[in-house]
């Protein structure tokens, strides 16, 4: 698993958005897109900072253990703050459409057992 891919997975699993991980670690959001894209490596002060705000070792992040994708009950929180990550692209929406995306997912929810997003 790549750098970006294990930054992109952690916030979305931290259920922030981009531009309040930016905010805290004192980036700009448009630097943070550009690591979770793989466009752009941190720099080693700002790949400490984000393993710290992640709770993680550097180590992890570079060399580190796959992180798992996440659940079910991750993506229903991202709907519920008005945005979702699929692919590695983030969405945003207003509250209205959250509401239909979160009772489009309950409803599909009700009709498959194991559902694999």
């Amino acid at each position: 698993m790549e750098l970006w891919e294990k930054l992109r997975i952690l916030r979305v699993k931290s259920h922030q958005k981009q531009i309040e991980v930016a905010k805290q670690l004192k980036i700009s959001n448009t630097a943070l897109s550009n690591y979770e894209k793989g466009c752009r490596i941190p720099d080693i002060k700002t790949l400490k900072a984000l393993a710290n705000h992640y709770g993680v070792l550097m180590d992890d992040l570079i060399t580190g253990i796959d992180i798992p994708e996440p659940s079910i009950i991750d993506v229903g929180l991202m709907i519920k703050k008005g945005y979702l990550v699929v692919d590695g692209h983030e969405y945003r929406f207003d509250k209205k459409t959250a509401e239909d995306l979160s009772i489009r997912l309950k409803e599909y929810l009700k009709t498959h057992e194991n559902p694999s997003l």
